[in-house]
């Protein structure tokens, strides 16, 4: 049996709980200051001392219907035991929780991105390709402690990522924000760097065969009926988006522009048109500016974003033929004709670029209308447009063209359409050696 340490029983705790009134004390006789007391709606245990200031203060240790009297007691000795005050550790623990969570705010990877190490990087040629690199893959890291990102969540970001972009540019990413996290060990903000000193990434395990084979099947030339079908699509979604604005209109939405007399109807037809004609990427054609696209010289010349970061980036110059032209200065003047240093294609909303997914919805439609094959994304526009000059430009002349500084991607994923051409060169030797001797002679 347990040994008694309070004078307050389970009877007197019933009898004070019936008959008491609002602050009404039932004092121990056995542990100084230890009591009941009456609050408006309930009973509790408390425990009262003075502390090294000299103030009489009252630790609440329990609901009475939560313990028992002996138990409540045995929790109050052990309070007077540690000769602490109670009231005030709680004060320094919660102080101490809002400290460390106020620190974890300011330790968040979008703080610092946008913060000290923004400063760092604008020290740097190429610092703001750094600093979107972060931000355009890490997003969902922005809000987290940097001192509790896992090995873990870097997984899961590549098992995401690599459906999009190639192993390459995953392990450009993460080597950024690696360097992100030691330069924060730099300026005290980490102790250590959470990420493990042995990569988290998987290079991803394809059968080559099916890689190469599904990488062929897309890369390719389209055929005349493609051809036709694609810019017959294109202007049927174009006359097709103007019948939808004056059915608009007619139903009351008189302060939507009308579109009868506009050449676009949307900036996702000159869009395509610009991508089929000059074979870029979707990023590279957002970010591209009138400066960029001479109108007057009939000469479009830009830095693929690619290879911004790099040391000696590319500059691509590309002498585009009239049909583009014609269809560039129209939307041109339709867009009143905007300063060089402006976008070709700015967002009708914020003026800046488009968002990278953007056109996708905009070319499936188109996609529809030309009755294309649904696995004919945007990007076969570029496939086509490379395979195209294949059949007539060398490797090396179609690579830099393409925005490559060597040949290597474009034998790697189009090596399949040059053999071709070496089958003709060939014939040549077949028709020496089967002439008569004495003529070789």
């Amino acid at each position: 049996m347990a040994q008694k340490v309070t004078s307050i029983t389970l009877a007197k705790l019933a009898q004070f709980e019936n008959s008491s009134r609002p602050k009404e004390r039932l004092q121990c006789e056995m542990i100084s200051g230890f009591h009941l007391y009456r609050n408006p709606n309930c009973v509790s245990y408390r425990l009262r001392y003075t502390d090294i200031s000299g103030k009489v203060r009252n630790k609440v240790i329990a609901k009475s219907t939560h313990l028992k009297p002996q138990q409540a007691a045995e929790k109050a000795l052990k309070i007077i035991a540690t000769d602490a005050d109670p009231l005030r550790e709680a004060a320094d623990k919660k102080k101490n929780f809002f400290e460390q969570q106020q620190r974890a705010s300011q330790r968040t990877l979008g703080n610092y991105l946008d913060g000290l190490y923004a400063k760092h990087q604008a020290r740097k040629r190429s610092g703001h390709e750094t600093l979107n690199m972060i931000r355009n893959n890490f997003a969902h890291l922005l809000e987290k402690d940097m001192a509790s990102i896992k090995a873990t969540d870097i997984k899961l970001w590549q098992l995401q990522r690599e459906q999009e972009i190639a192993f390459s540019t995953i392990q450009r990413a993460y080597g950024a924000l690696k360097t992100l996290l030691n330069k924060a060990i730099e300026e005290g903000i980490l102790e250590t760097n959470p990420l493990p000193a042995k990569s988290p990434l998987e290079r991803p395990h394809y059968e080559e065969v099916d890689k190469q084979l599904d990488s062929q099947s897309k890369r390719r030339l389209l055929t005349k009926a493609e051809l036709t079908q694609l810019f017959d699509g294109i202007e049927a979604y174009n006359t097709d988006l103007k019948r939808q604005r004056v059915h608009s209109i007619q139903r009351g939405r008189t302060y939507l522009e009308p579109l009868a007399d506009k050449r676009f109807a949307h900036w996702s037809i000159p869009f395509t048109y610009l991508a089929y004609y000059t074979g870029m990427r979707t990023g590279d054609i957002k970010s591209l500016t009138w400066q960029n696209l001479n109108l007057n010289f009939k000469r479009l010349s830009f830095t693929p974003n690619k290879t911004r970061h790099h040391a000696d980036p590319i500059i691509v110059t590309l002498d585009l033929p009239d049909s583009i032209i014609e269809l560039m200065t129209q939307w041109h003047q339709q867009q009143g004709k905007s300063p060089v240093t402006a976008l070709v294609f700015p967002s009708d909303i914020t003026g800046k670029a488009y968002d990278k997914h953007a056109h996708i919805t905009h070319w499936e439609k188109i996609r529809a209308f030309a009755s294309l094959p649904d696995d004919l994304d945007f990007y076969s526009l570029r496939h086509h447009w490379i395979s195209t000059l294949l059949q007539t430009e060398n490797l090396l002349q179609v690579a830099r063209m393409a925005g490559h500084k060597s040949t290597k991607m474009i034998e790697k994923h189009y090596g399949h359409l040059v053999p071709d051409r070496a089958k003709g060169a060939l014939q040549a030797f077949d028709v020496i050696i089967s002439q008569p001797r004495q003529q070789i002679k």
